[in-house]
């Protein structure tokens, strides 16, 4: 009698209990170099598709207002298409370098042209963004914006009409929840956790993460730049995902404190 007891009462959990959900893997999406020979279709937040895959231009960012498209004539065909990663983000997107072929060579491989991200930043149509693994060609980026800052081939450029600005660590708390590019002065520094450091640059707070017992002590009085998402966390706080995304202020021209 009592094994009856027992399997009624497993029987009795069994119908009540709910069916495990079935998790759905998000698909992996590769990324591979190719050539386009149809110029693509630029939507407002700068992704394309070809071939069924979106794609979009890697390191770049078109601030908050998206009213400004995309000059298609920069994406004279053919193109290339060199993928910044072996497989799509989170959102299925594929981030790319892209090119203008410009000829071939003698073995009949197409030739690098003009660099569309290094266009758009000396424009003034968009500014560099880092991702966790610096991109090979940062510093050529870092110079195109530099000029787009200028306004020296576009002077309706989104650093002219104040889309793009560079805005004191002082009025920090002013941006909350927005990407901002923010200049301060280093005041003081101290560790934080196990692989991080806190600097303060006078109104807003920067988290670094460091690898393997760096230190960021020398960053003492040095006047930065640091670009990201601007959050509350006992006061403005932004993260830097390593410290070679920090910029001192020597390595940029004069920022355009004008917010």
């Amino acid at each position: 009698m009592l094994w009856r007891f027992y399997c009624l009462v497993i029987f009795s959990l069994t119908a009540v209990m709910p069916a495990t959900a079935q998790v759905i893997a998000a698909p992996v999406i590769p990324c591979r170099a190719i050539t386009l020979s149809d110029a693509p279709e630029i939507s407002p937040d700068g992704t394309f598709s070809a071939n069924g895959v979106r794609y979009r231009l890697t390191n770049l960012s078109y601030g908050e207002v998206e009213a400004t498209p995309l000059p298609p004539a920069l994406f004279k065909t053919p193109l290339l298409l060199y993928a910044a990663s072996p497989r799509g983000d989170k959102d299925g997107v594929c981030p790319v370098d892209v090119y203008q072929q410009n000829g071939e060579t003698k073995t009949g491989k197409p030739k690098k042209g003009l660099w569309l991200q290094a266009e758009l930043l000396r424009r003034g149509l968009a500014v560099y963004t880092d991702t966790p693994r610096p991109h090979r060609g940062r510093t050529a980026l870092l110079e195109a914006e530099q000029q787009g800052r200028g306004g020296v081939l576009n002077n309706a450029g989104g650093w002219q009409s104040d889309v793009f600005t560079v805005i004191p660590a002082a009025k920090g708390m002013e941006h909350l929840n927005t990407w901002q590019i923010v200049s301060g002065t280093v005041q003081s520094i101290k560790p934080s956790g196990k692989n991080g450091w806190l600097l303060d640059i006078g109104g807003v707070t920067l988290r670094v993460k460091t690898k393997g017992g760096e230190t960021l002590e020398d960053w003492q009085g040095k006047t930065v730049e640091a670009r990201g998402y601007l959050y509350w966390s006992k006061g403005a706080r932004l993260n830097i995902l390593t410290a070679a995304h920090l910029l001192q202020i020597s390595d940029v021209i004069p920022s355009q404190q004008n917010r």
